[in-house]
């Protein structure tokens, strides 16, 4: 069963990640001599998937808070997969960046910034990124209907036992075994009487 917790704690990371890699992405598809429509392609691709981590971290707060209710579909190696991929353009694509930034102003006159992956490389990126983000989409929309079930199912239950507390202590008014100085306190009672029955929804 994955822990919600150190999936919140790896989707944070791998947030952080596909920042710097769309920035630096984005710089080769505005400033690269080769293969601008391609990298273009591909930011557009890291900053989708960026949408769908950051609808994954509202999730992990969701399964976080249910604890072990239930088994997320959301595995570690779906995000481990996406890390690597990002990893490995961040390495390469800031390496290239530093060493023509690192060159003397004639150099990069003649020396355009390149895109250090070749069409076929970029074409695979493009590719694992896209069927990475694709496992999550299916993986986050299977467990955002799960935790809509648990507190549909949850609200339901409370409801129960709000109802039965509410008849038993009317019966009770009633026959006298029971006496409030007033209605609110009998409120009271009730929400007290619901509040300890959460360790029932579990």
């Amino acid at each position: 069963m994955a822990d919600p917790l150190s999936i919140a704690a790896s989707i944070a990371g791998i947030l952080s990640l596909a920042d710097t890699v769309y920035r630096l992405v984005f710089k080769y598809s505005r400033s690269a001599a080769n293969a601008k429509d391609e990298v273009k392609l591909l930011a557009d691709e890291i900053r989708a998937s960026a949408a769908v981590l950051q609808g994954l971290r509202l999730v992990a707060s969701g399964l976080e808070a249910e604890g072990q209710a239930f088994d997320p579909a959301l595995r570690p190696d779906h995000l481990g997969m996406m890390n690597n991929t990002l990893h490995r353009l961040e390495q390469r694509t800031s390496k290239a960046l530093k060493k023509f930034q690192g060159a003397s102003k004639t150099q990069q006159v003649f020396q355009q910034l390149k895109w250090p992956f070749s069409a076929e490389e970029t074409k695979i990126l493009l590719e694992d990124l896209h069927r990475q983000t694709s496992s999550i989409s299916i993986a986050l929309a299977a467990d955002s209907l799960e935790i809509s079930r648990s507190s549909h199912f949850h609200r339901r239950k409370q409801r129960c036992v709000r109802l039965y507390a509410a008849a038993e202590i009317q019966k009770r008014m009633d026959n006298r075994s029971l006496r409030l100085s007033s209605m609110d306190l009998k409120d009271e009672i009730i929400e007290k009487l619901v509040d300890g029955a959460k360790g029932m929804f579990r």
